[in-house]
């Protein structure tokens, strides 16, 4: 049985809901210099929106998860916000990250994939990247700090009929447990015990 350290911290969770054009209309740079824009997500079953690092200790069973959900979890995907806002643990520029994430046999940024890297930014502060602050609003936790790497998910569930988005900001899980408490229904047994 194999516990994120994330899994073992007390959870926070908060939830809005926002139009699901908002959502769609939302966007960011990616990792090779493009912007992504959030309507590549439509039809999606659910989508978690978190910020990363590479020399974290949570890294590697987060990474893990990411190559879980790509494999076994159809409809899943991640939107990654590389951050070096906690102890410097993202020093690397774009393209070394989004190697990094390959080398942890990922499909980054490519045509039907469900992994997205975005660009480096921050999560706090006054430079904070638009779409997480978007998030932050949804959820009214503009005034609750993103604490570390990998620790704030943002789990995202559009219902396009109803054109509404909820939004779930979960601290304290890693992914898998996240999706297995926020979106059950994509969660696969075949990803493993966590």
């Amino acid at each position: 049985m194999r516990l994120s350290l994330l899994a073992l911290c007390p959870a926070f969770a908060v939830a809005g809901t926002m139009p699901s054009s908002e959502f769609y209309a939302l966007s960011a740079p990616n990792s090779e210099g493009g912007e992504f824009k959030f309507e590549e997500l439509k039809g999606a079953k659910v989508v978690v929106i978190t910020n990363v690092a590479s020399e974290c200790g949570a890294t590697a069973s987060n990474y893990a998860d990411f190559k879980k959900m790509q494999k076994d979890m159809q409809g899943a995907h991640v939107v990654a916000f590389p951050c070096n806002q906690f102890g410097r643990q993202e020093p690397g520029s774009d393209a070394e990250v989004m190697a990094f994430a390959k080398d942890r046999g990922l499909k980054v940024n490519e045509p039907g994939s469900n992994f997205h890297l975005m660009s480096k930014v921050d999560v706090n502060g006054p430079d904070q990247a638009p779409a997480w602050k978007k998030l932050l609003e949804v959820t009214n936790s503009v005034n609750k700090k993103t604490n570390w790497n990998f620790a704030t998910k943002f789990v995202v569930k559009c219902d396009d009929a109803a054109e509404q988005c909820s939004v779930t900001r979960v601290d304290g899980f890693g992914t898998m447990e996240t999706l297995r408490q926020k979106a059950p229904e994509v969660y696969s047994s075949k990803g493993g015990e966590l």
